[in-house]
């Protein structure tokens, strides 16, 4: 699949095959005008980020096109300011946080490919700017409480599912006593051999100490489509070890006492207005719930396209998105219809 990056500069390439195709966006195209000239690069050479290797000239202007560069290498890039940890004293729904261990010194980290083994890193280069946008992102959770994340109800429940910052469908769990982060809720996550989650309870020690406990654990089950709980679950604490690798131990003695730092003092991925992510400052706005699709009984049920008023010679079925949408806790499938009369449509 083609992958579009763009620049600041209203440029942009599309990468297939390891392919590049670089152009210019629709809206630099209408600044510009009529295109009356363009330079482009030798064959054979070797792009520099930021460089230009092309003009554009138009009837109003001459324009460079610059290198783009794409996201893994900014995450390569060091962030360079430093960042001093804000302990959160209540944990709440949506936070975001980087959880760091009782002495200061680490904090938990997702691998390269974010599912796997959850470890531990130096928590030092992201407080003096050394670090990189990487190593930053992949030390970021946000916790959502659990029946926020199931959608089960809207009353909280104070029990948290943790989701990396770079994968929000995935979750923590355990394999074995280690914790790993697994595919929650993506469409690829049925594929995988093992789909599980634990939800956690996080208890204010001393101070803005926490121990983080794994109170329960839900198993994906291919026959009813839906996670059911583990009843053979037992509690398990959250331990960092001396060799930086993060396991579950069912001694709370054994737990390690954590912090909860507010991530978006680092990075600021929250939509509150004046964001990194909002710096148009959108204000929010509420919708209300969907009503699910009901049948003749009145129960949730999937939407019936076979006994539907579409079933007709005036629709061409173009293809089916397996388990697309969840409803009623079941992933169903997305039906992709054409309308071949233009009256009927």
């Amino acid at each position: 699949m083609a992958e579009i990056y763009f620049t600041k500069d209203h440029e942009w390439i599309k990468v297939e095959d390891n392919i590049g195709v670089v152009g210019i966006t629709a809206y630099a195209s209408e600044q510009l005008g009529d295109i009356v000239f363009v330079e482009l690069p030798e064959e054979g050479i070797t792009a520099e980020i930021g460089k230009d290797i092309a003009v554009v000239e138009s009837v109003k202007a001459a324009a460079d096109v610059y290198a783009p560069k794409p996201l893994s290498l900014v995450f390569e890039d060091a962030i360079g300011s430093q960042w001093t940890p804000s302990p959160i004293s209540t944990v709440e729904n949506r936070d975001h946080v980087i959880i760091i261990d009782n002495t200061g010194t680490y904090c938990l980290r997702v691998g390269a490919d974010i599912k796997g083994s959850l470890g531990a890193a130096e928590v030092a280069s992201i407080k003096d700017g050394t670090g990189t946008y990487g190593d930053a992102l992949r030390s970021m959770f946000q916790v959502l409480d659990m029946n926020i994340s199931t959608l089960a109800d809207n009353n909280l429940s104070g029990t948290f599912t943790i989701h990396p910052e770079l994968a929000s469908y995935y979750a923590a769990d355990a394999d074995g006593t280690n914790l790993t982060i697994r595919d929650k809720s993506s469409y690829y996550q049925p594929e995988q051999s093992t789909s599980a989650y634990l939800v956690f309870t996080i208890t204010n020690t001393q101070s803005s100490l926490n121990t983080i406990k794994a109170s329960s654990r839900y198993v994906y089950s291919s026959n009813t489509g839906d996670y059911a709980i583990d009843n053979s679950w037992q509690d398990h604490w959250v331990k960092l070890n001396t060799d930086m690798t993060v396991t579950l131990t069912a001694t709370e003695s054994e737990a390690t006492e954590w912090t909860f730092a507010d991530a978006t003092g680092l990075i600021d991925v929250s939509t509150d207005q004046g964001s990194d992510f909002n710096p148009g400052s959108t204000t929010w706005q509420s919708n209300s719930f969907a009503a699910y699709p009901t049948n003749n009984n009145g129960e949730i049920s999937a939407w019936d396209y076979d006994n539907s008023g579409l079933k007709t010679n005036q629709f061409n079925v173009e293809g089916l998105a397996k388990k697309y949408l969840k409803i009623n806790g079941k992933w169903q499938d997305h039906i992709l219809l054409s309308c071949i009369n233009d009256k009927h449509c």
